[in-house]
């Protein structure tokens, strides 16, 4: 199964859960914004990426399945 993650950066407050769960995959930049080291998840992945999205306060991740 291919997953693809996006972000919106506008609505990103800089909470950090994406990071604490999915490090290898989410970041920060230099203003604490998300930003998106791996699009695609590998599916080993995919359950920390998973975790990420839910643990968002406001919701500006999204996990895509194809």
């Amino acid at each position: 199964m291919t997953s693809s993650v996006r972000a919106d950066a506008e609505r990103c407050e800089g909470h950090a859960n994406c990071l604490a769960a999915a490090p290898d995959v989410f970041g920060l930049d230099d203003d604490g914004v998300v930003r998106v080291l791996r699009v695609n998840v590998l599916d080993d992945q995919r359950v920390y990426v998973a975790e990420a999205v839910a643990s968002c306060p406001v919701a500006a991740l999204w996990l895509d399945e194809a």
